[in-house]
């Protein structure tokens, strides 16, 4: 699909997002197993974020709809290359990332009811660490690129904020991944020895804030680079990548914050939302700057989102531009007194942009799940 986009085959590309390729249902040997199938599925509704979500965007069909704007090129202003951004990181952050909560949240409960068998149960969870990990992490392989899923974009993002393992063996791996991956681990034990509270336990204080702080690196990252953005020369549109990523991310993120602080959630949606499209004359991305989005979050990760999903600030760790030797530190933990100057100043790698939120490294997955994933990853 990403392919296929990039050569311009956005109906190709559309065709496979709707129906599939390569890896059938077990309902029906003539139905394949789609992106659109899984946005529109119920099974996101099952964790804690879905009702959230659902309620924000006014219905369960809110990840396909991004992205169908986007494979149809029905979004005024915004060129071919931040349409592939929209499709591929809306898929990502916004349709698997929930599908992957809800799959855990299933397990969760069918455990708690006695009703499913552990095998079953076992297959589930299988199945969510397939959608997080993919199945073109290769163990041992540093800075392998090839990953396409949350797994991969934990550690392109994680030099960012110092959350990449040092260890020999497991450099430039994040360590949201490890902890992450642990948790997976740790919880197919305790399905095997049906200790549902244990198994509640970690889904709600390990695998769900780690998933959470890598939406969250990604938006930082996004507003930072988006901060003075340049516009093309001619036609005054804003064309980088990371505008059209900063637009995702922060709708995967807004209907949480938009729950506990509706000013940051206003300021997300003016700074990140809304500029997607528009030309400089109409204004740019980013108009608050990205210390006041750092800010925001800062604001409800210390309060709110601790509280309510088990957030540590850090989780986050400390943004530093890397492409910049003399870049001050972020930190969500004690940005308020940091020393932050030139909001503008600050973001002058811009040509650097996409490689900046693109970058690939050395991963690990679960072996029991890599033959679903493998089956369903050929749609990338």
């Amino acid at each position: 699909m990403k392919m296929l986009m990039e050569v311009d085959a956005f109906d190709a590309a559309k065709h496979i997002f709707i129906y599939g390729r390569n890896s059938f249902s077990k309902y029906s040997s003539f139905f394949y197993r789609s992106i659109f199938n899984i946005g529109s599925s119920s099974v996101s509704s099952n964790s804690p974020f879905g009702p959230i979500f659902e309620d924000y965007y006014e219905g369960p069909d809110y990840g396909n709809q991004i992205a169908m704007r986007a494979l149809n090129k029905k979004i005024g202003g915004v060129m071919d290359n931040q349409m592939r951004a929209i499709v591929i990181e809306s898929s990502n952050f916004i349709i698997f990332f929930g599908y992957i909560l809800g799959l855990i949240w299933d397990v969760v409960r069918d455990c708690q009811s006695h009703k499913t068998s552990v095998s079953s149960m076992e297959h589930t969870w299988d199945r969510a660490v397939a959608f997080y990990a993919g199945s073109l992490e290769n163990k041992g392989s540093e800075n392998n690129q090839d990953g396409q899923l949350l797994y991969h974009a934990a550690n392109r993002l994680c030099p960012n904020f110092g959350t990449c393992n040092s260890e020999e063996g497991r450099k430039g791996n994040s360590l949201l991944n490890d902890k992450i991956m642990a948790g997976f681990l740790e919880g197919r034990d305790l399905i095997g020895t049906e200790d549902c509270v244990g198994l509640d336990r970690i889904a709600r204080k390990t695998i769900l804030p780690a998933m959470l702080a890598v939406l969250i690196q990604a938006t930082l990252a996004a507003a930072f680079y988006a901060t003075n953005a340049p516009s093309n020369s001619s036609s005054g549109l804003y064309t980088e990548n990371v505008v059209a990523e900063a637009y995702v991310y922060a709708s995967a993120l807004v209907p949480l914050v938009h729950q506990v602080d509706r000013n940051s959630a206003d300021l997300l949606v003016r700074n990140m939302i809304e500029p997607l499209g528009i030309t400089e004359e109409e204004g740019e991305p980013m108009p608050d700057g990205y210390v006041a989005i750092f800010s925001a979050f800062e604001k409800v990760i210390l309060s709110e989102f601790e509280t309510l999903w088990g957030m540590d600030c850090n989780l986050i760790g400390t943004f530093v531009d890397v492409y910049r030797d003399d870049s001050p530190e972020s930190s969500m933990c004690s940005l308020s007194s940091s020393v932050v100057e030139g909001n503008k100043a600050m973001a002058t790698s811009n040509a650097k942009n996409d490689a900046s939120i693109n970058k690939g490294c050395y991963a690990i997955v679960i072996v029991s799940a890599v033959g679903f994933a493998l089956s369903f990853s050929v749609v990338w």
